[in-house]
C-alpha cells in the first residue's frame, strides 16, 4: 500500500483496487478518481451477480489518467472511460480546467501533462499547438 494522498481513497474503496495498486499521479485529477470510486463501487454493490472487478494501476500517461484493470462488464469500461475523458481537460496538479503541455520543445510524448496556464509556466512546459495553427 502507498503513503500517498490517496491513501483514503484507497482504504474507503478497498474492494475495487489490488493489494498493492499503485497511483501515480497529482492529486489534482483526486476528484475524478473518487468520483470514478463511488460509481463504480455503487455499481458493484447494486449488481446482483458481480464479477470480479479490480483496479490494478492508475497513473499519468502520455499526459492523461490511465486507468489498468481486470474484469469490467460494458457499465465499468464506460465509467473508467468517462474519467479518462475528464483528464483530458483536467489540471494534474490543481484540479482546474487544463489542457496538454509538453516539458520538451520536440514534443516526446514522455513528457506530456495536462495543466493549468499558471502549472505550465510554474514548471516550463511548453504549449501544443495545432499543426494549422488552430488550439
Amino acid at each position: 500500500m502507498t503513503s500517498s494522498p490517496y491513501h483514503k481513497l484507497i482504504t474507503a474503496y478497498n474492494g475495487l483496487f489490488k493489494d498493492d495498486i499503485e497511483i501515480k499521479c497529482d492529486y489534482g485529477w483526486g476528484t475524478i478518481i473518487e468520483d470514478m470510486c463511488f460509481s463504480l463501487d455503487y455499481m458493484i454493490i447494486d449488481n446482483p451477480n458481480p464479477t470480479i472487478f479490480q483496479i490494478n494501476k492508475i497513473e499519468n500517461l502520455f499526459g492523461v489518467l490511465n486507468i489498468e484493470y481486470d474484469y469490467a462488464d460494458i457499465h465499468a469500461k464506460k465509467i473508467i472511460d468517462f474519467a479518462q475523458r475528464l483528464s483530458y481537460h483536467t489540471c494534474e496538479t490543481c484540479g482546474n480546467k487544463g489542457k496538454i503541455y509538453c516539458s520538451n520543445k520536440w514534443l516526446t510524448w514522455s513528457k506530456y501533462k495536462v495543466l493549468c496556464k499558471q502549472h505550465a509556466i510554474k514548471y516550463f512546459y511548453y504549449e501544443i499547438r495545432h499543426p494549422k495553427g488552430k488550439t
